[in-house]
């Protein structure tokens, strides 16, 4: 009988005999090459930047949307894994691609 731990958004998997990796959130390498490249192949981006998107609250509001763009996206979430997180997480890895204060700040008018 095998043993399940539930990883982060509901994700079930078992233990690795005992050993609990904290930084594993049960995401293949298979899974995460194959989603970098869709990424890249599909929607011209990098894998981290779609990771990053998929936590926006603007963006989550637009994805619930009728229009072309956000049902090329929903058609892709549902091929890939939907909203979960989809690259396992590294320390080296920047916190922020998008959010640096500097992209999508509106300039005063004079």
């Amino acid at each position: 009988q095998q043993s399940f731990r539930t990883t982060p958004f509901g994700r079930e998997r078992p233990y690795n005999n005992g050993e609990d990796d904290e930084d594993d959130w049960g995401i293949s390498d298979i899974e995460e090459n194959e989603f970098r490249r869709a990424c890249t192949d599909i929607l011209g981006l990098d894998a981290e930047i779609v990771e990053e998107s998929k936590q926006c609250p603007a963006f989550r509001h637009w994805l619930q949307g009728k229009t072309d763009g956000a049902l090329y996206w929903q058609m892709f979430f549902l091929k890939y894994g939907g909203l979960a997180p989809m690259l396992k997480p590294k320390r080296d890895r920047p916190v922020a691609l998008l959010n640096t204060g500097e992209i999508g700040r509106r300039r005063k008018k004079r």
